[in-house]
């Protein structure tokens, strides 16, 4: 069994923390509130630090089967996205998984004597991109070639579940990636297509929960190892009267949309914490899909990112609280492995795709 792990990432230093614990004062009652996590890091902390202390072994664990699940959680404005996205001078999480990924298979080429330039036709690894959205609880596809509209169908998309329990989403594209450029090109599609808008705490708030899957297939020593990176950069929770959502029908929509998914998922979380026979697990599409990475079979980190805005105390303690649940979630971690026997059709299938790009 493997617990969650719950980092806490602060966006200003005005806050008191010390050693695995973190004080949080109630500004009408003056009472303080203490939270457990694993680590903290405040606003001087570099994107890089986060990434080599926290999330590099997570991410080489998928060369070895496993499922790797990276969280952000918090309310509108607290930093999440940039956390996963950063900017081009200080890459997030995902650009630094992807490079991550691609160094270390360099590396193993290279450890073993090969070359993508010298050994065309048998690679040892494969990876390829998938990214969805859920936008007034609806999936839709980020990565779709057919459109570049919600209005015109690249959704919604459907939730299927296996005999064995395994959440996958039907029609959702898989895209294979070579190099880092490729996976480049896709993550600006992605930017590019997810709901976003202006709201008072935020000029490009996130209207979605957004889902990004690397998968990684390895075949060493007659094995097929198949593991990924799951990024998972959920919505803000929201007060509407302080991001201005009243104002707009439309924000409010999707306002309730996001504060009734992220309820739907606290409550997991709480149910697992507590050790309940029945997880609401179908309580949204969220939590179907994210059933594996909390109590299923995934390594899973959850960063909780908040700010000190006074009007944001309650949301915070929220976060907080949620974190220290997940905290306490054991997920049964499983490393996805079985023979392989190289045929003819995978021998002139790696070599067409190789000689294709």
């Amino acid at each position: 069994m493997s617990k969650v792990l719950f980092l806490l990432r602060i966006c200003t230093n005005f806050f008191t923390f010390f050693l695995f614990y973190f004080l949080f004062l109630d500004p009408v009652k003056k009472l303080v509130n203490r939270f457990e996590f694993s680590n903290c890091y405040d606003q001087s902390s570099t994107q890089a630090e986060i990434f080599g202390q926290e999330i590099r072994d997570l991410v080489l664990e998928v060369f070895n089967g496993v499922t790797s699940s990276i969280f952000t959680f918090g309310c509108t404005g607290s930093g999440k996205t940039y956390t996963l996205q950063g900017v081009p001078a200080d890459p997030g999480i995902v650009p630094r998984t992807a490079k991550e990924i691609f160094d270390h298979i360099h590396r193993l080429e290279k450890l073993d004597g090969l070359s993508p330039s010298v050994q065309p036709v048998a690679p040892q690894h494969i990876v390829s991109v998938s990214c969805f959205e859920i936008w007034k609880d609806k999936v839709w596809d980020l990565l779709s070639e057919s459109t570049s509209s919600k209005d015109l169908g690249r959704g919604d998309l459907s939730i299927r579940e296996t005999s064995e329990g395994h959440i996958f989403i039907p029609n959702l594209c898989h895209h294979p990636v070579k190099n880092l450029k490729d996976f480049e090109k896709l993550y600006s599609r992605v930017t590019k297509y997810r709901a976003t808008s202006s709201t008072k705490l935020n000029h490009l708030s996130s209207r979605s929960h957004a889902i990004l899957n690397i998968h990684v297939t390895q075949i060493r020593d007659g094995i097929k190892y198949e593991g990924k990176c799951v990024l998972i950069d959920l919505a803000g929770s929201e007060n509407n009267k302080n991001t201005g959502n009243e104002h707009s029908k439309e924000r409010m929509k999707e306002s309730v949309e996001i504060n009734q998914s992220l309820l739907a998922l606290r409550k997991v979380v709480k149910a697992l914490d507590s050790g309940d026979t029945r997880i609401p697990y179908r309580d949204s599409k969220l939590t179907r899909i994210l059933s594996d990475s909390l109590g299923g079979t995934s390594s899973a980190l959850v960063i909780c990112n908040i700010t000190p805005n006074p009007s944001q105390y309650r949301d915070t303690i929220n976060t907080l609280t949620f974190g220290s649940y997940s905290r306490n979630v054991e997920n049964k971690v499983v490393h996805r492995e079985k023979e392989y026997r190289r045929s003819l059709f995978f021998f002139f299938f790696f070599f067409f795709f190789r000689k294709k790009g």
